[in-house]
């Protein structure tokens, strides 16, 4: 008997423990919770009421007493042996559980003092009822059930709602076997209330389908990870993300899915979070889809720690925020363009204030020059006039002679800077005829040092014009060219002091064109004379710029260079420039003329 009731005491467990540990030989019985109402505790004739003598539950020092023996019912009073009726009793009001003994019909025969607390009733006013009138919505069909699976040697487990006196219920789990007090056997009913189990279960439940429900309606992906990086746990929303199934992900490294250039660098963060036990805050890992797409994935989490406080992971949740950090790179990027156009901007205003105010002052020192070079001849020519008519009733003949010579150089002196003026305004406005015929380059120089030679003589100076090995012949406008090279001859002339050399040679050379590199032939010539200084030779041949050092008695009107320039490069497409003589002091002017014509188009560099 004993072995019996401790069986039938043991089989009172969880209800997915009983589910997961339930043999053939036990049958699980839900009884239907609807019959609430229509099942109030009633005897088979008559309805109990609860005694009003019966005295609440009070708490008792714990203190051994000696207990008042319990009611003793007929099945028990018919116990074969006095010492299995005391076992019997000391058992059933020892267990925590309330223990009812029915007959196989379900008349009550006998309860402990727990059943009857479970019920709000005496112990003599349960023998009044059968086990039915307890269970909400159990009826006789249920109790054949439960003897047709005992005469199988199948266990019972009831899960029921049972009904209290004062029409209040609770929820209970009841193990059911056969008990042999007596020859015939009876059923032996182990309840245990698990009304509080229930709640925490159904709080579970509510609990857990609250996180399902926000998880599933969130865009971001829930996870948790082990120390080494491990998914342990991840929502249905990686699919979306990722487009990683969740079983592609549990059991792996997060780390195998981050791309390949950032890997180390973010294990490395990870790793520091972990030694800190810091929680992530919007941690930044680009990681490599199942499309083959990267993704940026922010992670936010805290760290997760077992029952002695040990830190075993991270758990926390994962968006998507790549349109986001797609959107701030360009962003970034537009910014620093931004930065350096305004740089860029800056720097050509600058350039431009810059360019202004030397063309403000280069005018006005033109003016300046100008009006000296304009009012110097007219001067003359007002004097020698003035003296003529003054002095000619006795003026001598080679008198008159002087006076009209030099007005006459005067006027020569007046018209050759018309003229430069006229040829500016010409060439700016692309108004220039040129005429270009195949031409000997040597000829154009000769004939251009022949206009000199009393200036050379005067100066004793050397004129060393080396002739060319190669034939030098372009396609030119002859007068055009003769005017570039004069005006250079005149400037070497002016600046070369006495009895010094000016040397003049020929060489080849090229120009390029885009991706084509056309012949040139260049001409070189370069003086003994006074210098440029570097910042100079790159506004030498602006409008009306003239070298500092043209104070001096060596000045003139800063137009010839610029003549020059716009007749060769824009003229004929060529190149001019001046460098500082390598051989000492002086300045070398080189012309770059192309062997044949060329058609406009920009020119982008020459290879001396």
């Amino acid at each position: 008997m004993v072995r019996e009731l401790t069986e039938i005491a043991g089989m009172n467990y969880d209800e997915n423990e009983m589910q997961e540990q339930m043999s053939d030989e036990t049958m699980f019985l839900k009884i239907n919770r609807e019959a609430l109402l229509a099942s109030p505790i009633v005897p088979t004739k008559q309805r109990i009421k609860r005694p009003t003598q019966a005295k609440p539950l009070q708490a008792v020092p714990a203190q051994l007493v000696e207990p008042e023996p319990p009611a003793v019912s007929p099945v028990v009073s018919a116990v074969d042996s006095a010492k299995e009726m005391q076992v019997y009793q000391e058992f059933t009001q020892s267990v925590y559980d309330g223990v009812i003994l029915t007959g196989y019909e379900g008349t009550i025969l006998d309860a402990n003092t727990r059943a009857a607390e479970f019920f709000l009733l005496e112990q003599e006013q349960l023998h009044e009822l059968r086990i039915t009138d307890l269970l909400i919505g159990a009826d006789d069909m249920t109790m054949s059930q439960i003897v047709a699976n005992l005469n199988n040697n199948r266990r019972t487990v009831i899960e029921a709602d049972c009904a209290r006196s004062d029409n209040t219920t609770f929820s209970a789990e009841i193990t059911v076997n056969v008990l042999h007090l007596t020859d015939e056997g009876q059923l032996c009913f182990f309840i245990r209330n698990i009304t509080r189990r229930k709640e925490m279960l159904n709080a579970l439940r509510e609990s857990e389908q609250r996180f399902r429900d926000i998880a599933e309606s969130m865009s971001d992906w829930i996870w948790q990870i082990d120390l080494d990086g491990a998914c342990q746990f991840c929502t249905e929303k990686v699919v979306d993300i990722l487009g990683y199934n969740v079983e592609d992900m549990v059991g792996k490294s997060l780390f195998e899915y981050v791309v390949e250039e950032h890997a180390e660098e973010a294990t490395g963060m990870f790793q520091s979070y972990i030694q800190s036990g810091q929680n992530l805050t919007q941690l930044e890992v680009w990681m490599r889809g199942l499309d083959g797409d990267q993704r940026c994935i922010s992670f936010s989490g805290c760290p997760v720690f077992n029952d002695r406080e040990e830190c075993t992971g991270y758990r926390g949740i994962a968006s998507n925020v790549t349109d986001r950090k797609l959107k701030e790179q360009e962003l970034d990027r537009y910014r620093h363009h931004l930065e350096e156009l305004v740089r860029e901007r800056t720097s050509e205003a600058v350039a431009a204030k810059e360019d202004a105010e030397a063309a403000n002052r280069a005018k006005s020192d033109f003016l300046a020059n100008m009006s000296h070079e304009i009012r110097t001849p007219m001067h003359g020519i007002l004097s020698f006039a003035n003296f003529g008519i003054k002095r000619i009733d006795r003026a001598e003949k080679e008198n008159l002679l002087d006076f009209f010579q030099e007005i006459k150089d005067s006027g020569e002196r007046l018209l050759h800077l018309l003229n430069d003026l006229l040829d500016l305004s010409k060439l700016e406005a692309g108004l220039m005829v040129y005429d270009r015929v195949e031409m000997e380059l040597c000829s154009i120089v000769d004939t251009a040092v022949t206009q000199f030679v009393p200036l050379i003589q005067e100066k004793n100076l050397t004129i060393n014009l080396e002739q060319p090995d190669f034939l030098a012949v372009a396609e030119v406008d002859e007068n055009r060219i003769i005017q570039v090279i004069s005006n250079l001859i005149s400037n070497a002339i002016k600046f070369t002091p006495e009895g010094a050399a000016i040397d003049i040679e020929f060489r080849r050379g090229s120009i390029k064109r885009g991706d084509s590199i056309n012949d040139a032939i260049e001409i070189s010539i370069t003086d003994q004379g006074i210098g440029i200084s570097e910042e100079e030779l790159k506004t030498v041949f602006r409008k009306f710029t003239q070298s500092s050092h043209t104070h001096t008695a060596a000045g003139g009107t800063g137009l010839g260079l610029a003549i020059c320039h716009e007749i060769v490069v824009n003229g004929h497409k060529g190149l001019i420039w001046a460098e500082q003589n390598p051989q000492g002091q002086g300045v070398v002017f080189i012309t770059s003329l192309p062997v044949k014509r060329i058609e406009p188009t920009k020119v982008e560099s020459s290879d001396n």
